[in-house]
Order: structure tokens, then C-alpha cells, then sequence
């Protein structure tokens, strides 16, 4: 193993800093200074695409998605919005640049835009290769823990409240927390049992940072290597954790997972008890729910969605966006469908066949009508290091696995 040159240690700490307590960017002093007295229109040349500049400040001067509100990557304009910023990272020319622009974002952009769009960033900025990003429980540890952990730590802070904390041997404050009796709110008895391998942290964290590093917004090769067999991937990736899952259920004595449709009440419920950092909590779901009537027209399209999938399964051709056609039976097949059932930046049509995992995540998740663009609560669905946790996630991935096996069938 070879030993960390100190140039890499440097832009590790740099990272780390940038990323150590967003919400509250004057904590370090050195970077909010920075951050402050950069303008990042003035010197335009130190950035190899100054049109990304351009867009970026456009959408500042018009307004974009304040401070303390949440973010969200499954809005459209939220993701725009951090797509120019990230398009900015990219191009800086230098390292110092990139920090720079960093610490300009930090105290001027959304706190949960800004991590997510400086993290792409780190990832595929070549001066950033191999730089470690911290775990998504290290900067949002309201999001792993429920409302009754996190008041008592609150408490515990704020008044030295020893009766619900218990102190170790070197003066670190520990919070008891017994997860083991079942709620009666959180899922069903049978789900329960899988809390262990749903709610693992690193599970969640492995499928956050996967998803940073192939965004379903990005083409492939646009920015950086290209991904190769994307659409393949996709199907292999979600086969391994179906497979996985089946065999956790298995173990449990559970049997295979239930099939679902959008005509029918949701049967799976799920009650995170868990609040954003604002305040709002985490939407939830009862058991055999109703889907609320704002989502009717996403289930509309979905249904449509699913309509084309079985089509170009069935005669073996998609359609391009100026009205030819090309054949799926061939060994390139599986990536094509791939790409298009995921709804990614290399699908052939995405005018046509849209993102169903999109739509589906968002009606799954029981989301409330977003009074504007800027206010929307997102669920557990509509956050990639959480989704694991919803046992509809698994029933969506088994839906979508189906198009594959009817496929290769």
C-alpha cells in the first residue's frame, strides 16, 4: 500500500472542511472569509467553460432554491439549479479555483444542493480523484436517527440533563436507544424482522454514493470516463440486491415479495419518525393506503410508462425522437432497455419513455402536493441513502426487475 502524498492530504482536509457543518458555514471562519470576498463573476477566465458561470449567476440574479429549505434532486428545478453549480466545480482550472467556488457555494446555495452538487463534483473533478467524501450519517445524522434520539441529545447539550444519558469512562455522553420492541407505526411485524439489513447504514450509504457516482442526469462520458454498459449495469445492480433482499426474507421465514398495482391501496406502510433539518418531518405511510389524489395524474403516466415498456419488449423495437426505430434483439438489447426504463441522460427517448423509477419513487413515497417549487418534503423514497428502508422500494425494484426477465425470457 503506498503512502498518501502530503498535495493529497491537503485537498482531503480542504474537502472534509468544505463539507464539516454546511449549515452553519460561519464555523469556519477561514472559509466563510473566503467565501465571502470571492466573486466568482469577476475573473472569468479561470474557468475553462464561462458560459456554466454565466448560467449559474442568471439563476442567482432570477432566484433559486433559498438557504434552510430542502433539497431535493427528484425536482426538477432543485436539480437544475445544482447541475449549473456542479457544471461551475467541474470547469474550475485549478484546485485553488475549485475551493474558491466551493466556499462562494457554501454560504451562498442550499445547503443539501450545495453537498450534493459539490460531491458529484469531488467525484469526477480530476484533481479530486480518489479524495474520500464523508459518510451521508456524518452530515445528516437527523436522517439515521428518530425525533425522540435526537431531542434527547438536544436536551442533553443544551442542559445537562443527566436522567435520559448515561456518561462512558472518558466523559462522552451516551444516549440509550432501544430499537429492539417493534412499533406499531413503523411497519409491519414481518418487515420488522428486516430492519437489520433495510436500515443498515453502510447499505444505504453504498447505494447514495453509487448513485453519485453514475447520476441519472448525466450523460454518459460527458463529464469524465464514460460508463460502460450503463444500462446493463442498472439491471445487474438492482438483481444483486433483489437477490439479497429474497434471501434476507427467506432466512426470516418470510416468503417472496408481493406484487402490487396502482389501482389497489399500497400494501406496505412505512413510519420513519424522523424530521428534516428545518423541522418537517419525514412523510409516512399506513399500512393498505390510499393513493392521496394528487398523485392520480403521476399514476396516469405511469401506467402509460408501462404500457411502452411492454410494447418494445413485445415487437423488439424503440423509438428514437425523430420517429425511427431500433431493434432491441440484438447484444446490445439489454443496455438500450436499461437505459430507458431508468429514465437516465442516455435513454433513446426521453421524451417518450421518461423516468418511471422518477415517478414511482415520488408516488410510492406518499409526498405532500408542494405548495411551490421551493417547498417540497420529499420521502424516504425520494432520498437515494434512505430508500433502502421502505419495503416499497423493494416491491418497485421486483416491478421493475419483471420487464427484465420478460426480456431475457
Amino acid at each position: 500500500m503506498t503512502k498518501a502524498s502530503k498535495e493529497f492530504l491537503v485537498k482531503q482536509q480542504k474537502v472534509f472542511d468544505l463539507l464539516w457543518r454546511v449549515d452553519q458555514p460561519e464555523l469556519k471562519p477561514e472559509l466563510y472569509a473566503l467565501g465571502k470576498s470571492y466573486k466568482i463573476g469577476v475573473d472569468l477566465n479561470c474557468y475553462s467553460n464561462q458560459d456554466a458561470v454565466k448560467e449559474l449567476l442568471a439563476l442567482h440574479q432570477r432566484g433559486v432554491l433559498s438557504r434552510g429549505k430542502i433539497f431535493s434532486i427528484f425536482h426538477s428545478d432543485h436539480l437544475h439549479e445544482a447541475i449549473a453549480l456542479f457544471k461551475v466545480l467541474y470547469h474550475s482550472k485549478d484546485f485553488d479555483t475549485f475551493c474558491k467556488t466551493a466556499a462562494w457555494a457554501r454560504i451562498h446555495v442550499n445547503e443539501g444542493m450545495y453537498v450534493y452538487a459539490f460531491s458529484v463534483a469531488v467525484i469526477r473533478y480530476p484533481e479530486t480523484f480518489r479524495i474520500r467524501l464523508p459518510s451521508l450519517h456524518e452530515l445528516y445524522p437527523h436522517l439515521f436517527f428518530k425525533n425522540e434520539v435526537i431531542r434527547t441529545a438536544y436536551d442533553a447539550k443544551l442542559y445537562n440533563d443527566p436522567t435520559k444519558t448515561v456518561a462512558s469512562s472518558d466523559g462522552a455522553i451516551i444516549i440509550p436507544d432501544n430499537d429492539s420492541i417493534p412499533s406499531s407505526e413503523c411497519c409491519s411485524p414481518d418487515e420488522y424482522k428486516l430492519r437489520y439489513f433495510t436500515e443498515d447504514v453502510y447499505s444505504n450509504e453504498i447505494y447514495y454514493f453509487s448513485q453519485l457516482s453514475h447520476p441519472f442526469w448525466m450523460k454518459s462520458g460527458e463529464f469524465g470516463p464514460h460508463f460502460p454498459k450503463r444500462g446493463e449495469v442498472y439491471f445487474f445492480a438492482l438483481r444483486l440486491q433483489l437477490a439479497r433482499y429474497n434471501m434476507e426474507r427467506f432466512s426470516n421465514g418470510l416468503g417472496e415479495i408481493e406484487d402490487f398495482d396502482w389501482s389497489y391501496p399500497i400494501p406496505h406502510g412505512y413510519h420513519p419518525s424522523m424530521s428534516y433539518h428545518n423541522g418537517l418531518p419525514v412523510p409516512h405511510r399506513s399500512d393498505d393506503a390510499m393513493l392521496p389524489n394528487h398523485k392520480l395524474g403521476l399514476i396516469k403516466e405511469l401506467r402509460n410508462l408501462e404500457q411502452l415498456f411492454a410494447s418494445a419488449i413485445n415487437s423488439g423495437f424503440v423509438f428514437h425522437k425523430n420517429a425511427t426505430f431500433e431493434s432491441i434483439r440484438t447484444r446490445n438489447g439489454i443496455e438500450v432497455l436499461g437505459n430507458l426504463i431508468q429514465g437516465n441522460a442516455d435513454s433513446v427517448n426521453h421524451d417518450l419513455y421518461g423516468n418511471y423509477e422518477l415517478l414511482a419513487r415520488d408516488v410510492l413515497g406518499f409526498s405532500p402536493a408542494p405548495r411551490g417549487k421551493y417547498d417540497v418534503v420529499p420521502s424516504i423514497m425520494q432520498v437515494y441513502g434512505l430508500s433502502l428502508r421502505d419495503p416499497m422500494y423493494w416491491s418497485l425494484v421486483k416491478k421493475i426487475m419483471s420487464y427484465h426477465k420478460k426480456f431475457v425470457s
